[in-house]
């Protein structure tokens, strides 16, 4: 896995691109819109939308991507040394579980490209909460009521998900099947019960990823420099 590549520019060069990108828009509009107004507007605000798709998935995937390149790059399956050893016991340091190394290498791999894959489709989860959330009307055509219940985080709807729970079921049945390995942990879905009261909780899980991951990322990669310049720390 090659390490993703951050491109740096100045003011001057990210002025420069925004000004061609709404060049390109205007002309894409000009040639598309036949001249009328309102297929003109819903053209610019498609595109436009398009262009935050795509820089919401870079800044959103990409901590996952570079979380994955450090993992193989600190951590391989086959070194198991008291230096570079994820191995973790159950009641010690807050674990749950008790893994070796290897298949806890295994599952933080799974559950990044889990996220990873999450966050590639989390316009259309969006889009599938949305009805899920409305789709109270008919109970005997499929739709789900819901309960205002205290669920031990406080006061929330709990209310089934069909479309979300079918989508995430998707999501984890194409990786264990791209992944060719035995699958570490559960692949259950939890949606409408107590700890996964609903959609919309279930999807700020994975929105909260890349707050989670980047401080990590850059304090990783930046304890080389700290060591090289700090004096202190040398």
């Amino acid at each position: 896995r090659k390490q993703p590549q951050s491109v740096r520019l100045s003011r001057r060069e990210i002025d420069a691109r925004i000004r061609a990108k709404e060049r390109a828009v205007r002309a894409l509009v000009r040639e598309y819109s036949g001249g009328d107004a309102h297929i003109a507007a819903r053209l610019e605000q498609c595109l436009y939308s398009i262009g935050d798709n795509e820089a919401f998935l870079m800044s959103c995937c990409r901590p996952c991507e570079e979380m994955l390149v450090e993992l193989d790059a600190r951590f391989a399956e086959d070194v198991d040394s008291a230096e570079a050893s994820l191995a973790i016991v159950q009641g010690r340091a807050g674990a749950r579980l008790t893994h070796d190394h290897r298949r806890q290498v295994r599952f933080v791999r799974q559950s990044l490209m889990i996220w990873r894959e999450v966050i590639r489709r989390m316009f259309k989860l969006w889009h599938l909460a949305d009805e899920d959330f409305l789709d109270v009307a008919d109970e005997a055509r499929g739709g789900c009521m819901y309960a205002l219940r205290s669920t031990g985080q406080g006061l929330h709807r709990v209310q089934a998900a069909r479309r979300v729970e079918k989508e995430m079921r998707a999501v984890v049945r194409t990786l264990q099947g791209a992944l060719g390995e035995a699958w570490v942990g559960s692949s259950v879905v939890h949606l409408g019960d107590h700890n996964v009261p609903n959609a919309l909780v279930f999807i700020d899980k994975y929105a909260q990823v890349p707050r989670i991951l980047n401080p990590v990322l850059r304090a990783v990669r930046s304890v080389r420099s700290l060591c090289e310049s700090d004096v202190n720390i040398q």
